[in-house]
């Protein structure tokens, strides 16, 4: 080439080029980055904190065996769940953060002599979990954190429990975690091939998945084990560890591209964060997971969220898009700012959220489309009635803390049941053909509808959410079974003083009210139950704990029956409250001082309000909020999640709705 000014230009075009291209290859000090990063992560930072660690380190040195073992520990432990055993590798940990800040060389002589006896007996449980994913992890965090105190003759052991993670065979959570293992080994092993492919075999799995798959959602739910929503469970682990380590590899080779951390953020601000209300995540969206003593017995704020506001935190100091919610997330579960309020739906699993600043309540349902629950390692055995249309409560975030033991799980709150005898039937899991299933939401207000065809029960059950509470109806409530069916409220702990008069129960800032002729029944102190009806605890004192029990009673094998209640923050307020219809075929609500109205049209029809009438031609959900400034905001959704053209017809004018296939299957189009 003769040409110099061609082969100049040339020359910047690579340049320009070269630059463009992400960077494939890891530095030497990438590798340092990242392991510092995750050092820190692991140890406490503030000054108390930290002395907090060392006592706790010492403590756990000073009551090491000469066997490296601990009394404490469960070593002959064989429950697939909560597993005692690796109590001994969390003990290790604690006295290798110990060592990290301290410098203590006991510290250090007790962690290895805890290592020395896990690696020459190698303990293993039933449950490949533990064996896979739980143990490695701890080995491998212990590890990084002795650094160069780890001597050279112990690696090799390590590196060979750290290898038992086949991360390839996994997706969602479990992948996520075995990614992390394979980053502490590399780390361990400085292979920064090794630490480069896990960190890309991550960041793909930080996408939007189909409706009924795992992972992320496209309405920001999370799925695992199916078109289960685990959110709270796997999700909320999901949401820790992923975002530590988009944290971690900030600004090195190892960083993330801007299509998955997008997608993280969504999930985090879009997801997330609307299943919290102040410093706890809705018990709904755990799984299996409440039946966990240390789970759901937690004292708040939870350590896990905790470590959001900290993620949260971070990644707004990084500079990471969307800087300003991030920010206002940190705060609020720090307990500053204002509360969020909105209302938001789920339509991928069947669930809706509804924020106040004086309450939050959920609403869990499923269909032919999602799953309800599960029985994994001896956990969910009295779940069946979860997703019947679950709908908590909450002002504080500790309403149901620790009550599931004690809970009447034929009694879920909000569900529609016949009770069944658990110890006969503790299989979770039912199928159903019920389809019409899902919510409408204009963003502020937001209606839901569930159709239940299983169990020999039928019912169509229906809510509206407002200002300052919800309107709960059932119409069609048929059953075969011979349980007797029941329409809980609401089954919380009992909170001080309550009321009650004859159409009326007030309860921790709730007021419950019933109209006039609708029966209920209200059941109030101590309920008691074992950890180990629910799950694999096998503690053997119950839990007696005191519970507001509130519920509708319809009988053995109802026919047609309904119900009718509403719930409201502080005084009754139900003269602003009308139901339109509560029929098999329509369900309609108005709140007069809110202007909104909302309607499960189980076919299609018609209803009157204020004079004005609403008609629509295809079976759908309808959400009409009259504007102050004139005019309708109208919402529709099908909750059969399946393309549908809809016409409102609101006095005479029609407005024609193209809603939407794929993967926004199932969401509310506003006009």
């Amino acid at each position: 080439m003769h040409n110099p000014t061609l082969w100049i230009a040339l020359l910047l075009l690579a340049a320009l080029w070269m630059v463009a291209l992400p960077v494939t290859s890891a530095r030497a000090d990438d590798m340092a980055v990242v392991r510092d990063r995750l050092i820190a992560a692991m140890v406490p930072a503030s000054p108390d904190a930290k002395a907090r660690a060392i006592k706790a380190a010492t403590a756990r040195a000073e009551s090491q065996q000469a066997d490296g073992t601990w009394k404490d520990v469960g070593y002959d432990d064989a429950r697939r769940s909560g597993w005692r055993t690796s109590d001994h590798l969390t003990h290790a940990r604690t006295m290798a953060i110990g060592h990290r800040l301290s410098g203590d060389a006991e510290l250090r002589d007790k962690t290895l002599k805890a290592f020395a006896w896990w690696l020459a007996n190698d303990p293993k449980n039933s449950n490949w979990w533990h064996n896979e994913i739980g143990v490695p992890r701890l080995i491998g965090e212990t590890a990084l954190l002795l650094g160069d105190a780890l001597p050279a003759d112990v690696l090799p052991g390590i590196v060979r429990i750290l290898r038992r993670n086949d991360w390839a065979q996994h997706t969602g959570q479990n992948l996520v975690w075995g990614c992390g293992i394979q980053v502490l080994r590399g780390l361990l092993e400085s292979d920064q091939t090794a630490v480069a492919e896990a960190f890309s075999r991550m960041h793909t799995e930080v996408r939007v998945g189909e409706p009924q798959g795992e992972g992320i959602m496209p309405d920001r739910s999370f799925h695992q084990h199916g078109s289960l929503l685990y959110s709270g469970g796997y999700g909320r682990a999901f949401t820790s560890d992923v975002g530590q380590f988009i944290a971690v590899g900030w600004g090195t080779a190892f960083a993330a591209p801007a299509e998955p951390l997008n997608v993280f953020l969504s999930y985090l601000l879009d997801g997330q964060q609307w299943m919290i209300r102040g410093v706890a995540m809705d018990h709904s969206v755990d799984g299996r997971e409440i039946v966990r003593p240390r789970r759901s017995s937690r004292s708040h704020p939870s350590p896990t969220l905790s470590r959001f506001g900290g993620l949260a935190t971070e990644l707004a100091a990084l500079g990471a898009p969307r800087t300003d919610e991030l920010r206002t997330f940190a705060d609020r579960l720090a307990g500053k700012g204002e509360p969020l309020v909105g209302n938001r739906t789920f339509w991928c699993s069947d669930y809706v959220v509804h924020h106040r600043p004086d309450f939050f309540m959920s609403i869990r349902m499923f269909s032919s489309r999602t799953i309800n629950a599960e029985l994994v390692n001896d956990e969910g055995k009295r779940m069946r009635h979860v997703a019947n249309g679950c709908t908590m409560l909450y002002r504080r975030g500790n309403e149901y803390e620790g009550i599931f033991p004690a809970w009447d799980w034929n009694r879920v709150p909000g569900t529609t049941a016949a009770a069944i005898d658990f110890a006969k039937n503790a299989k979770p899991r039912v199928a159903t053909t019920a389809n019409f299933v899902g919510a409408v939401s204009n963003g502020r207000f937001g209606a839901a509808a569930q159709e239940i065809d299983h169990d020999e029960l039928s019912a169509r059950k229906f809510w509206l959410m407002f200002d300052d509470g919800f309107a709960a109806l059932g119409a069609g409530i048929s059953s075969t079974a011979d349980g007797t069916v029941t329409t809980s409220v609401n089954q919380c702990r009992l909170v001080g003083d309550l009321q009650r008069s004859e159409t009326n129960v007030t309860h921790d800032g709730f007021t419950y009210v019933f109209p006039e002729g609708q029966e209920h029944q209200l059941r109030q102190g101590a309920q008691s139950g074992r950890w180990s009806d629910i799950g694999a605890d096998v503690a053997a004192k119950p839990v007696t704990m005191d519970v507001f029990n509130l519920s509708i009673d319809h009988g053995v094998r109802p026919t047609d029956a309904s119900y009718a209640y509403s719930v409201f923050t502080g005084a009754d307020r139900s003269t602003e409250v009308v139901v339109l219809s509560n029929t098999p075929e329509l369900q309609a609500v108005t709140h007069r001082r809110d202007r909104v109205t909302a309607a499960a049209f189980w076919k299609a029809g018609r209803f009157a309000v204020g004079g004005r009438t609403v008609e629509v031609d295809q079976p759908c959900l309808v959400l009409i909020e009259k504007q102050e400034q004139g005019g309708d905001s109208i919402s529709v959704s099908n909750p059969r999640n399946t393309e549908l053209t809809v016409t409102v017809t609101i006095d005479g004018t029609p407005h024609r709705f193209e809603l939407p296939d794929g993967p926004m299957a199932g969401s509310s189009v506003t006009r």
